[in-house]
């Protein structure tokens, strides 16, 4: 009763993107703030639209050039060192999209007002260990003919170094609460339908890593915190 088919006639989508930026550390604070702005033309999107086929209700969805797009948001980035070992960082997004566009005669405009926000904090529990957890929280969103509830979703690790400096011995505990799920409602001309999608149950992973010869490297945090599903390497 659900059919997804491509569009082998889509066309590239031409994007202009423009960010100001300003940034402040102090001793113990670092300060970093941003508004952007997105324009895009022939924005892809998927529309949903239902045909009968032997007197049931067939949902067909695939990918189009339907509209204009625009994004308007700020993002603040904050972090606190109030010792070398302990780290805390928050970053908060907030926009406004717009689009506007038409399929088989279907107004698709959509003007609406979302954020996410990432925690993190890293804390050095003994010179040989540390535990990591971060939280990440996406807004609900609607458009046309959808809505999405908010989603959250926690990770935890902790790891310490053995056998002098030599190995690192490491638990990490991904979506600590079971909550990471997408969750939508989308409204057709007969029927409305909610659906769930959950990437994966939690789950605990131990690892063990010995060297060989090769002193421990530090690892470089990852700037934007990693996409949906990146949000879960802790380690």
């Amino acid at each position: 009763y659900n059919i997804f088919q491509g569009n082998p006639e889509l066309e590239p989508v031409i994007s202009d993107s423009y960010d100001i930026g300003y940034f402040k550390k102090w001793e113990k604070f670092s300060l970093n703030g941003s508004i952007y702005y997105q324009h895009a033309n022939n924005a892809m999107q998927f529309v949903r639209y239902t045909k009968q086929e032997d007197e049931e209700d067939i949902v067909y969805s695939t990918p189009i050039n339907l509209s204009q797009e625009d994004r308007l948001g700020g993002e603040l980035s904050l972090t606190y060192n109030p010792t070398r070992g302990i780290r805390i960082n928050n970053s908060f997004n907030l926009f406004n999209y717009k689009s506007d566009g038409s399929y088989n005669g279907k107004d698709y405009t959509a003007d609406d007002v979302t954020w996410f926000n990432r925690f993190s904090a890293k804390f050095n529990v003994t010179k040989k260990s540390d535990l990591q957890a971060n939280f990440f929280y996406m807004g609900p969103s609607n458009d046309s003919s959808s809505s999405r509830e908010g989603m959250f979703m926690a990770n935890a690790a902790y790891s310490i170094d053995v056998l002098n400096d030599k190995g690192t011995f490491s638990i990490n505990v991904r979506d600590l609460f079971n909550t990471r799920a997408r969750e939508m409602y989308n409204y057709y001309e007969t029927f409305n339908s909610y659906s769930k999608f959950q990437w994966h149950k939690r789950q605990v992973m131990f690892n063990f890593t010995y060297r060989f010869n090769q002193k421990k490297k530090m690892q470089r945090p990852d700037r934007n915190g990693g996409e949906e599903g990146g949000d879960e390497e802790m380690m």
